[in-house]
């Protein structure tokens, strides 16, 4: 439900999530990225922020900070599967 409770009897399906670049500059851009964590990252001379850390198929890690929204999309194991891969737009 929306609220965050189960329905009595009902199993909680849970997925692994994905980043996916949307923005041609967007590192690996156009490719799945598993989302491993949450941190809140500070660049040399910025402030923190609040970042996805994600990872490639070849083990490489990056960060992407989460208020940069319209250079990516989230989608579910079952979106990979599936072949619901979004597009690079901009």
């Amino acid at each position: 439900m929306a609220d965050g409770t189960q329905t009595e009897g009902a199993e909680l399906q849970v997925e692994g999530a994905y980043f996916v670049g949307t923005h041609r500059y967007s590192w690996r851009a156009g490719r799945p990225l598993k989302i491993v964590g949450v941190y809140v990252v500070t660049p040399p001379g910025q402030s923190p922020r609040p970042c996805f850390a994600v990872m490639a198929g070849d083990g490489s890690v990056d960060y992407t900070p989460i208020d940069e929204k319209g250079t990516f999309e989230l989608i579910s194991e079952s979106d990979l599967t599936t072949g619901r891969i979004p597009a690079v737009v901009n």
